[in-house]
């Protein structure tokens, strides 16, 4: 679940991303998209689950500007239950343009694929 926000063009913001239904999962990748000309992107943080950190997101080349990617795994291999409304990461963004934007997820470029320490694909 990402954050509803509302800023003024110039304004820093960062959006949090929670969790529903997190329960023995064990890995996760999806992509994030936003529009670049709406919102510039200034970092990720305020991490809150085990081994994830800046390093597993991304801007792949060849990818268009407002995609950002994300694969985490467990390193323990035993999965991971949080409480729903946990947050676990922020996305730090400057609004360069005026009116309503979206941020969210989405397959494209990178699959959406949560998988639970059974192997199991977990609805997403």
């Amino acid at each position: 679940i990402i954050s509803d926000e509302t800023v003024n063009q110039g304004d820093d913001v960062c959006v949090d991303v929670s969790v529903e239904g997190f329960t023995d999962i064990l890995g996760m990748q999806f992509s994030i998209n936003y529009d670049p000309a709406q919102l510039t992107f200034v970092s990720v943080g305020n991490f809150n689950l085990t081994d994830l950190n800046a390093n597993l997101f991304g801007t792949p080349p060849g990818t268009n500007p407002g995609d950002i990617t994300l694969s985490w795994l467990d390193q323990s291999l035993n999965g991971v239950t949080l409480n729903d409304g946990t947050v676990i990461f922020q996305i730090c963004f400057t609004a360069t343009g005026s009116g309503m934007t979206d941020v969210s997820f989405s397959g494209s470029p990178t699959s959406i694929e949560i998988s639970d320490v059974n192997g199991d694909i977990v609805p997403f």
